[in-house]
């Protein structure tokens, strides 16, 4: 289930490069570094309701830890694990998360000019140019295949 929810959370930026741009503002969203002790990467998504518990790893229950973290809280409750501070400032990140997460693919917008889509997404101009530059045609995890004009 955690590696089937895993790939759902990212599928739907369909290209790559976006997807990077997005899993970015998401580590942002936590300043790069582990929720409960602030530790820097490297950083694990978390369920904060563990999967025993019926969590799942969906925009609104997602926690970044340092493996170190993420192994002790194992599948303990967020009350148990985290203090009260810490859970009211994880609630303020799951709204956050939630309308990260609510992006969706324009097919219109890229297919009209895919370098302006990128910029418009938060791409840099760099790395737009260097993307299409090496692609002639991708074909995207759910099997729809991209090609370049």
């Amino acid at each position: 289930m955690r590696n089937a929810d895993k790939r759902a959370l990212y599928k739907h930026f369909r290209i790559e490069i976006i997807e990077d741009v997005y899993r970015h503002k998401f580590e942002q969203l936590f300043d790069r570094c582990c929720f409960a002790c602030y530790a820097p990467p490297p950083l694990e998504l978390d369920h904060h309701i563990p999967a025993r518990a019926g969590g799942r790893l969906v925009p609104g229950n997602i926690i970044l830890l340092c493996p170190s973290c993420n192994n002790r809280k194992g599948s303990m409750p967020p009350s148990e694990f985290y203090s009260p501070a810490q859970n009211a400032r994880a609630k303020r990140l799951f709204e956050q998360q939630v309308s990260l997460f609510e992006f969706t693919f324009d097919w219109a917008q890229w297919e009209a000019d895919p370098l302006a889509y990128l910029l418009c997404v938060g791409v840099t101009p760099e790395a737009a140019q260097a993307f299409l530059a090496a692609q002639h045609c991708a074909e995207t995890e759910d099997g729809i295949t991209i090609v370049m004009k």
